[in-house]
């Protein structure tokens, strides 16, 4: 019997990176809120399933968070991989899991394993999505009775030789914003929530926005079908 060692390896790893926990939520968390995409913040609050993806670069990223967990555990005056309740969603209570807190200053902080073309946008400011994620974890110790001063996103680079390459971003912590977030999405399930069919509602879904650098889309039955290359919409742009 011939053994495709090669086929073996890489199964076994994509199994790993779909059955990983962060693969398997359900659940909105803060990570999600603050997208633009209309489309996938409605479809995730109305609990469609996504596609299974082995996607290697997140699962890249979360071996890095656990790395450096207990790097900073074992140093006194950080909280480190911190469930946090961020709020509520109509009756659903949303959580998430902070990478790091510094005690002393109150200071939430994200750690995101990025690629040059991210790092380079980064120095800009965050995305909507990352900073409302921020204020929410913020908004999570909070709740919890810390004090909280500072939000920050520490972007470590994927692909640099060193360490010093990456971007550091901080802000006060505001949580309108956290709060606006949660808003947003209640509203939203509101409005799923008046519709009397699933069929209407799922429908309603598909006809909203989607964001154009949505990564989530793709993993929804009603993502559009990309143009054959050679159509006159994938010529001129159009396709997808």
């Amino acid at each position: 019997m011939t053994i495709d060692v090669k086929a073996a390896v890489l199964s076994t790893i994509e199994k790993a990176i779909i059955g990983e926990p962060r693969s398997q939520q359900t659940m909105i968390g803060p990570s999600e809120i603050g997208t633009a995409c209309e489309h996938c913040l409605s479809a995730k609050l109305a609990g469609w399933e996504q596609r299974e993806d082995a996607a290697w670069l997140p699962y890249v990223g979360t071996a890095m968070h656990a790395y450096l967990e207990p790097v900073f555990s074992s140093t006194e005056g950080w909280l480190t991989e911190t469930r946090v309740s961020v709020g509520r969603i109509g009756r659903f209570e949303v959580h998430g899991t902070s990478d790091l807190f510094h005690i002393p200053s109150g200071t939430v902080i994200d750690h995101k394993l990025t690629g040059a073309t991210t790092l380079k946008k980064a120095k800009g400011g965050p995305t909507p999505v990352y900073r409302t994620q921020a204020h929410l974890y913020g908004l999570g110790f909070l709740r919890a009775g810390l004090d909280v001063n500072t939000v920050a996103i520490n972007y470590l680079p994927r692909n640099a030789i060193s360490l010093r390459h990456g971007v550091w971003w901080d802000e006060p912590f505001n949580p309108m914003i956290a709060l606006d977030a949660l808003d947003r999405a209640a509203k939203i399930v509101d409005t799923l929530e008046s519709f009397t069919s699933e069929e209407a509602r799922d429908a309603y879904i598909t006809s909203l926005p989607r964001d154009a650098d949505c990564f989530s889309c793709a993993r929804y039955h009603d993502a559009p079908k990309a143009a054959p290359k050679n159509s006159l919409d994938a010529i001129l742009g159009f396709a997808g």
